[in-house]
C-alpha cells in the first residue's frame, strides 16, 4: 500500500511537483509543492484518508467553494481544491516563515504592543470573513502564520467544510471540529448554531496565551476544560503581565466572557479596541500592581507562614477601620467630579474577575484598592464582604478577623445602598455563617433575590438562589429549596451549567437520592462533567447503594480528574467502607494522612475537614471525626452541611452531634435519610 506522499505525486505529477511533507494535524498533512503551471511555491493540504472517507467529496468540496471566494490580506487564499486517488484536497500559497504556535513554543510571551497588532489583523480578517457569512471555527495558533511580521490566518476551508460535512454525514461519530483549549463554550457544548462569537472567544484565548504563555483555562480532558469555562474565569491579565495596560485586559476579558451575549458584537469591534489600546497604553505597573505574579488557584501556590497571614488579617481590619471612619468625608465629594470614581470602578472590576477565578486573596487587594479610591462604592464594600467569608472557608485560620471583618463590609454596603442586591446577598451570608441567624438569613436571601431583578447579572441572581436554597436544604424545607432552583431544571447546557451542582445537591441533601442521580446524568448529557457534578453521582449512586454503578463513575471521574487524585482516594475509601471493607477503607484512611494536603487540594492548607470527618465516620471512628468537627468549629464557627448531608448520618445518635448542631443555634431531628432542623434564636 503506497505511502500518503507517494499517492499524492502520483496523483497530481501533471500539475504539482510535490517535494516535502512540512506538517500533520489532527485532521490533515501539509505537503510543499511547486506548481508547475504558475511557477510557484505551494502549499498543499490533504485530508486524512480516513476522514476523506466519511466526509463526502461533493459536500466537502462545494464548502471548499463557498470560502475561496474569501479575499483579505491576514486571510490565507485558496487557490483551488479537489479530489486526487480518492484525497480529498487544497491548493494555498506556501508562507515563508513560521506559525504563531512555533514563535509562542519558542519566546513563551510576546511583546505587549506586538501581541496586540497581530490579534487585531487577525480580528480584521475575521470581521471581514464573518460579513461575508463564513465562521471559521478554528482560531488557534497553528492556525496563524507569520509572514513578514504580519499574521495571517488560516484554514478556514477545513474547518467550515468539515464542520458542515459532519452535520450532514458524521452524526454520532463522536468527531468535533475545533481545538478543545480554544473553543467557545458554545462551540465545545455542541450547540448546532455557532457565530462570529465564537471566532472571537478563541481569538481572545490566543492573545492572552501571546501575552501570558499560558491559555486563559486548561484541564486535562476536552470535559474538564469545558466545565472550566463554565464556572470559572481566567486569572486577570495584568496579573500576568504588569506591563499590559488596563484597556487591554478589558478588551481580553470581553472576548472571554462565558456567554455570546456578553462579549465583542463583532470581531471589527474587537479590533478597534485592540488598536485603540496601542494609542493610549497605560502599563498596570505605573498604577503600582499588589504583585508581579498571583498563581492561579489550579496549581500550587506558595504556602503563607500562619504568623503572615494573622498580621495580613490585622492589617485588614485596620484598613476597614480607617475606610469606615473616612466615610462622612468621602460622601460630601461628587463622585461625577472625581476621578478616583472611575478608578475605583476598574479596581471592582478586576476584582470580580480574580473571585471568579477562586483567587480570593487578589480580589481582596483590589476591593481594597477600589474602596481606597471611592469609600461610597457599596459594590465594591458588597464584594469584599462575600470575599472574607470565602477566604474563612478556605482553612485560614483566619475566622476571628475575616467574619468581622465581612459583617462590617456587608453593613456599609446596606447603609450606602439599601436597594443592592449584592449587599443584602453578602449580609445574609454573613448572618448564616458568622452570626448564625438562619431565620435573618433566609429573610434577607429572599430580599436580595427579590431585588435582584433590578439588574443583577445572571450569575448574582443565580448565587443567591443558590445559597438559598443551601439554607433551606440544611433546614430540611426540601419543598421550598427545590422550588428555589427550579428556574434551572429546563435551561440550555450554558444555563444549566450554572445550577448543575444546585439541582443535584437539594435532592441528594434531602435523600431522594433516585432524583439527585437523574440530575446528575442530565447534567453529564448537557456538557458538564465538572468534578463536583461526578463526585455528587458518586455520592448518589452509593447511597442509593448501587456500588457498581458507583464504581464506574469513580474510575470515569478518576479519568477526567487525573489533578484530583486525593478526592479520588477518599471516595474509594468511603465506597469500601460501604462495600464492608473496612481493613481496606482504614488502609486508604492512613496512606491519606501521609500525603502534603497541598498536593492534592490545591491551593489550600490541608485537606477539607468535612470531608476528613465524614470518611473517618463511614469507618466507625466517631472520635476521630469528632476531633476534627470540634477543631473546625473552634477555626471557623461553622460546619458546612453538618445538619444535611447523608455522609454525618453516622454521627446522628451521638450527644456531641447535637452539641454541635447547637453551637450553630440548630436543633435536628432525623427520620430515615430525611432531616427537620428548627433554628435556635
Amino acid at each position: 500500500m503506497p505511502d500518503l506522499l507517494e499517492r499524492l505525486t502520483d496523483a497530481m505529477a501533471e500539475r504539482y511537483a510535490i517535494e516535502s511533507e512540512v506538517g500533520s494535524g489532527g485532521m490533515a498533512t501539509v505537503f510543499v509543492a511547486e506548481d508547475l503551471k504558475h511557477k510557484r511555491k505551494v502549499a498543499i493540504k490533504v485530508l486524512h484518508p480516513e476522514l476523506s472517507s466519511v466526509v463526502g467529496g461533493d459536500r466537502f468540496l462545494a464548502e471548499i467553494e463557498t470560502v475561496a471566494s474569501l479575499s483579505h490580506p491576514h486571510l490565507l487564499s485558496l487557490y483551488e481544491s479537489g479530489q486526487a486517488d480518492g484525497l480529498l484536497y487544497y491548493v494555498m500559497p506556501f508562507v515563508e516563515g513560521e506559525s504563531l504556535r512555533q514563535r509562542i513554543d519558542r519566546e513563551r510571551q510576546l511583546p505587549v504592543p506586538e501581541a496586540t497588532r497581530l490579534a487585531a489583523e487577525v480580528a480584521d480578517g475575521l470581521d471581514y470573513a464573518h460579513r461575508h457569512g463564513v465562521i471559521h471555527r478554528d482560531v488557534k495558533p497553528g492556525n496563524i502564520l507569520l509572514s513578514d511580521g504580519h499574521a495571517v490566518l488560516a484554514d478556514f476551508g477545513i474547518a467550515r467544510a468539515i464542520n458542515v460535512a459532519r452535520e450532514e454525514r458524521l452524526t454520532g461519530t463522536g468527531m468535533a471540529v475545533g481545538t478543545p483549549l480554544y473553543a467557545s463554550p458554545e462551540q465545545a457544548a455542541g450547540e448546532d448554531t455557532l457565530d462570529g462569537r465564537s471566532d472571537i472567544y478563541s481569538l481572545g484565548c490566543v492573545l492572552y496565551e501571546m501575552l501570558t504563555g499560558e491559555v486563559p483555562l486548561t484541564g486535562a480532558t476536552p470535559q474538564s476544560i469545558h466545565a472550566k469555562r463554565l464556572s470559572q474565569s481566567p486569572t486577570p491579565l495584568t496579573v500576568l503581565r504588569e506591563t499590559a495596560s488596563f484597556e487591554l485586559e478589558d478588551a481580553v476579558a470581553r472576548s472571554l466572557a462565558k456567554l455570546p451575549v456578553d462579549r465583542w458584537a463583532t470581531a471589527g469591534d474587537f479590533k478597534q479596541a485592540l488598536d485603540s489600546t496601542l494609542t493610549a497604553a497605560t502599563p498596570a505597573a505605573s498604577a503600582g500592581r499588589p504583585m508581579s505574579r498571583v498563581a492561579n488557584r489550579g496549581s500550587v501556590q506558595e504556602a503563607k507562614p500562619r504568623h503572615r497571614r494573622r498580621a495580613a488579617a490585622w492589617s485588614l481590619v485596620a484598613v476597614l477601620l480607617a475606610l469606615a471612619g473616612g466615610y462622612l468625608w468621602w460622601s460630601g465629594v461628587d463622585r461625577t467630579e472625581a476621578a478616583d470614581g472611575f478608578e475605583a470602578h476598574r479596581e471592582y472590576r478586576r476584582a470580580q474577575a480574580a473571585y471568579e477565578s477562586l483567587q480570593f486573596d487578589s480580589a481582596q487587594v483590589y476591593l481594597l484598592r477600589s474602596i481606597e479610591a471611592d469609600s461610597t462604592y457599596a459594590r465594591a464594600w458588597a464584594l469584599l464582604g462575600y470575599t472574607n467569608v470565602m477566604l474563612n472557608l478556605e482553612n485560614t485560620g483566619q475566622a476571628e478577623f475575616l467574619l468581622p471583618a465581612a459583617l462590617e463590609a456587608a453593613r456599609r454596603a446596606i447603609e450606602l445602598d439599601s436597594t443592592l442586591a449584592a449587599a443584602w446577598h453578602t449580609y445574609a451570608t454573613v448572618e448564616w455563617s458568622y452570626l448564625r441567624d438562619w431565620t435573618s438569613a433566609e429573610r434577607d436571601y429572599r430580599r436580595a433575590l427579590d431585588l435582584s431583578s433590578g439588574g443583577s447579572s445572571v450569575s448574582q441572581i443565580a448565587q443567591i438562589r443558590f445559597n438559598l436554597a443551601g439554607l433551606l436544604a440544611d433546614l430540611g424545607q426540601c419543598d421550598d429549596a427545590r422550588d428555589v432552583i427550579a428556574p434551572y431544571a429546563d435551561q440550555p447546557p450554558l444555563e444549566r451549567a450554572r445550577g448543575s451542582e444546585w439541582a443535584i445537591l437539594v435532592p441528594y441533601l434531602c435523600g431522594d437520592y433516585s432524583a439527585a442521580i437523574g440530575e446528575a446524568e442530565r447534567s453529564v448529557v448537557a456538557g458538564d462533567s465538572s468534578f463536583t457534578v461526578l463526585h455528587l453521582l458518586f455520592l448518589a449512586r452509593v447511597e442509593a447503594g448501587d456500588m457498581e454503578a458507583a464504581e464506574l463513575d469513580l474510575e470515569g471521574l478518576r479519568r477526567a480528574w487525573p489533578d484530583r487524585s486525593y478526592a479520588s482516594r477518599a471516595l474509594q475509601g468511603l465506597l469500601e467502607a460501604r462495600q464492608g471493607n473496612l481493613a481496606g477503607a482504614r488502609s486508604i484512611i492512613a496512606d491519606l494522612e501521609q500525603v502534603e494536603p497541598t498536593l492534592a487540594f490545591e491551593g489550600l492548607d490541608r485537606a477539607p475537614a468535612e470531608p476528613r470527618a465524614q470518611l473517618y465516620a463511614s469507618v466507625g471512628d466517631a472520635e476521630t471525626a469528632f476531633s476534627i468537627l470540634l477543631e473546625e468549629m473552634e477555626e471557623k464557627g461553622h460546619i458546612r452541611r453538618l445538619s444535611s448531608h447523608p455522609l454525618f448520618a453516622p454521627l446522628r445518635g451521638d450527644p456531641r452531634y447535637a452539641s454541635l448542631l447547637a453551637r450553630m443555634n440548630l436543633r435536628c431531628r432525623s427520620s430515615g435519610d430525611r432531616h427537620i432542623c428548627q433554628p435556635v434564636d
